[in-house]
Formats: C-alpha cells, sequence, structure tokens
C-alpha cells in the first residue's frame, strides 16, 4: 500500500512538472523572441551612435534610427502587455514615457544632452531616459559628434540597454504561464493600442499628429502596427493551448480584426482602425473572458 501511494505521488510530481514545464515553454517561446529583438536593436543602435560620436559620419546616424524603429516597434508592444516582470521593475514610464501632452521628452532631453550636473540616471528625469528621449536626439536634435552632448545621447542608450537586460534577466514564474494573466496582457495591448490611436484623433474630434509616439520619425503606424501583431500571436497561442472550437473561432475573428490597414495614415484612416480596435475589445470582455472563466482587471482595461 505505501508502494502504491509512492507510485501515485511521484506520477503526480512527474505530471505538474511536465505540465508547468510545457506552459513555460510556451510562454516564454512567445515573449523571449520580442526581448531578444530589443535586446539586439538597442546593442546594434549603441554601436551606431558611438561610431557617429567618433567620426560625425551621417551615415551612422541613419542606421540608428534605422534600428530604433525596430527597437520602438518590438519593445512598446512588449511593454503593453504589462508584463510581471516589467511592473516590478517600476521602470515603465522611465522606458516608454507616453503620453507626452506637454513635451516634455523634448524639453527634459534637451536640458539634460546640454546638461553635465548628473553623476547618475537616478537623477536625470523620466522623460530623458526612454525610447522618446533617443528619439527626440536621433530625429530632431541631432547633436554634434565629438561632443559631451553626443556622449550624453550615448548615455541614454546604455542605460535603457541596461534597464531592458535586466528586465529580460529576471526569471518567469507559474504566474507568467496563468490562462488568466496571459488573456488579461492581450486586454492590456489591445485597450493600449486603442489609447494611442484615439490620442491621434482626439476621439475622432480633431487630428493631433503629436499625440501618437513614434511621430518625430513618423512611424505611428509601423509602431502600432507591429503591436498589434504581437496581439494576433498572443491570441494564436491562446486558441492553440486553452480553448474550445467555439472560442478558437471567436479569437480567429479577433486576429482577424487586428490586422492593421495598410492604407496611408490619415485622421479618417485613424478612426476606422478605432472602430476595430473596440469590436476586439468588446469581444474580449463579452465573449472571450466569459467563455474561459477569466475575470479581466480593471486596469487591463484603461490600456496603462
Amino acid at each position: 500500500m505505501y508502494r502504491q501511494k509512492l507510485l501515485i505521488l511521484i506520477l503526480m510530481l512527474m505530471f505538474a512538472v511536465s505540465v508547468n514545464s510545457f506552459a513555460a515553454e510556451t510562454w516564454s517561446s512567445f515573449i523571449e523572441p520580442e526581448l531578444k529583438v530589443s535586446l539586439n536593436a538597442g546593442s546594434a543602435l549603441q554601436q551606431y551612435w558611438n561610431q557617429y560620436c567618433e567620426t560625425g559620419d551621417g551615415q551612422f546616424i541613419t542606421q540608428s534610427q534605422e534600428q530604433w524603429v525596430t527597437l520602438a516597434s518590438h519593445w512598446i508592444a512588449f511593454q503593453s502587455l504589462a508584463s510581471r516582470r516589467l511592473d516590478e521593475s517600476f521602470l515603465s514610464f522611465k522606458l516608454w514615457f507616453w503620453p507626452d501632452k506637454k513635451n516634455l521628452i523634448g524639453k527634459k532631453t534637451q536640458q539634460f544632452l546640454a546638461s553635465n550636473e548628473y553623476d547618475s540616471f537616478q537623477a536625470v528625469p523620466a522623460p530623458a531616459q526612454g525610447l522618446g528621449a533617443i528619439e527626440y536626439f536621433l530625429y530632431e536634435a541631432p547633436p554634434n559628434s565629438n561632443s559631451f552632448e553626443c556622449r550624453n545621447a550615448l548615455a541614454i542608450v546604455n542605460n535603457f540597454n541596461q534597464n531592458i537586460l535586466n528586465i529580460s534577466s529576471a526569471a518567469l514564474t507559474p504566474a507568467d504561464e496563468d490562462l488568466s494573466f496571459q488573456v488579461n496582457a492581450l486586454a492590456n495591448l489591445v485597450a493600449n493600442a486603442d489609447k494611442r490611436v484615439s490620442s491621434y484623433h482626439r476621439e475622432e474630434k480633431a487630428e493631433n499628429k503629436y499625440g501618437m509616439d513614434g511621430w518625430r520619425s513618423l512611424s505611428q503606424q509601423q509602431l502600432l502596427a507591429a503591436q498589434l501583431a504581437l496581439g494576433s500571436k498572443l491570441t494564436n497561442m491562446i486558441a492553440n493551448h486553452h480553448s474550445s472550437a467555439n472560442t478558437k473561432n471567436l479569437l480567429t475573428q479577433i486576429t482577424k480584426t487586428m490586422q492593421v490597414n495598410q492604407a496611408p495614415w490619415s485622421f479618417e484612416n485613424s478612426i476606422k482602425l478605432s472602430h476595430q480596435i473596440h469590436k476586439v475589445q468588446e469581444s474580449l470582455s463579452k465573449e472571450l473572458a466569459p467563455s474561459l472563466n477569466v475575470t479581466l482587471g480593471f486596469n487591463n482595461s484603461d490600456g496603462d
């Protein structure tokens, strides 16, 4: 009898480990490539900008800009999932300072670039630390090479890269593999995308070219497409591992709705996209979450 109980206990433990390993591999295979692309793009940007500071060759600014778009496309998508590793770092606002209604990014970044008062980044204002700050000096106000302003700009990139490396190095936990977490992450991503697009058309009232991040680099549509593409990828992962046939059909429709229209970015098209995103939000809250017995948290519905 003792041996039978021991065998049953061992089998139960083996089953638990295999299930957790399978889930962890699923979430890891979904999210780690996004972090890897961000890390690689950040590293390449750092190298190109360092070469610009040393040589003054304008081609290195262009190459830095290209890497910034890749970095921002993948990092903004990752950050909008509101992952546990990011939340526990307390770095969200420093990595992606948005919305920026008072152009604090431009003001604070220019102030930092021209200053030699800061001994460490602990005292540097959040708007001068993140993606927006890097975009500012790459596109709007590139400093002269061989200047301390150029080195300060490089310090922003180095600090950003170190922060995302620390976040990506944090271990995953069983909470990351939970279905409720994954559905809430999807809801947060979609809500954030809606908030970004709405800031562009001011709730369908008027065009605001400065309302949506990426306006300095004219990459708004590319950044948004990358974010919704990650949402589609997460939707497919949930469908493959957690869903009935009916729920899979619903998730397929959500994926199709999240495809960004490649028509020129405009006031009218941004409103149409908002309507599509609203349909996805409604499907998530009224159909998908109830069908999976998942409760959507309030914070995962406001896009912050």
